[in-house]
């Protein structure tokens, strides 16, 4: 009965003793904060790439303004009456602006869409 019990403790002590050492939890915590460390990293590299981007189309997004704001004002200025210009001619002019125009709010509007876009995806990082 007393073999059987030194067999029992023995086998409990050789078990408890089995978990991992010190130089095994130091391993698995430098692995878990090299791995929080990458993590971060990518997140702060994706963050600043998202600034950047932002930063290119709202300047982008100036630029297509001011050139709205201008073409508006040619077509003011096309819709006046000019000295020698038949009415087709007239017409013709009127047609290209406004087609220009168009461009220039469908890129406003796609600029305003990303700007949007990438906001959000800041704010979720």
């Amino acid at each position: 009965m007393k073999l059987v019990t030194v067999i029992v403790l023995s086998l409990a002590l050789f078990l408890s003793s089995c978990g991992p050492n010190a130089e095994e939890i130091a391993q698995k915590q430098r692995y878990h904060d090299d791995s929080v460390a990458t993590v971060t990293a990518n997140r702060i590299e994706r963050k600043n790439k998202l600034i950047g981007q932002r930063k290119e189309f709202k300047e982008e997004l100036a630029k297509y303004t001011a050139e709205l704001e201008a073409a508006r004002d040619k077509m003011n200025k096309l819709k006046e009456f000019h000295f020698l210009r038949t009415d087709s001619e007239r017409e013709q002019q009127i047609k290209q602006q406004s087609l220009y125009i168009s461009k220039l709010e469908e890129g406003v509007t796609t600029l305003t869409d990303n700007i949007g876009t990438i906001e959000s995806n800041l704010a979720n990082l």
